[in-house]
């Protein structure tokens, strides 16, 4: 999904952009996890080697299936993870309480090896600038 931004502060490795159409935050799929201020609608992307400044109008692109692969990864894993450790302990014969704790200790390591993760996977699912419209140049028509 591409979407024109307006940019409305620089940083020195990110951009934190406004949306042109408030109205369309809620339909994307990134809504619920891109951290959008819901008073100014305003998303922070990498800004990578692109020459921008204040004003300038920037097309970002989220990447397709981000919302289902998050889900996933925050959601399925750790519920497998967490059936998984409790199946095989209670047919090994530990009793209820210990394969439950055991169960959300292995769920708890996920979180943490995602956390440990977290800045290679949100480069991976986090929008990217794909394109800078100079502000200047929609004033010399």
């Amino acid at each position: 999904m591409r979407e024109k931004m307006v940019v409305l502060e620089v940083k020195e490795n990110e951009v934190v952009l406004k949306n042109t159409d408030e109205g369309s935050c809620h339909s994307c799929p990134l809504h619920s996890i891109c951290k959008v201020d819901p008073e100014r609608y305003t998303l922070k992307v990498e800004k990578g080697d692109w020459d921008i400044s204040e004003g300038d109008i920037v097309v970002i692109k989220t990447p397709r299936a981000i919302s289902s692969r998050v889900s996933f990864l925050l959601y399925t894993i750790p519920l497998l993870i967490f059936i998984s450790i409790l199946s095989i302990l209670k047919s090994l014969g530990f009793s209820d309480i210990s394969s439950f704790l055991f169960s959300i200790g292995g769920v708890g390591i996920y979180y943490a090896i995602l956390k440990f993760l977290d800045s290679k996977l949100k480069k991976r699912f986090s929008p990217k600038i794909v394109e800078v419209i100079k502000a200047r140049q929609n004033f010399q028509n």
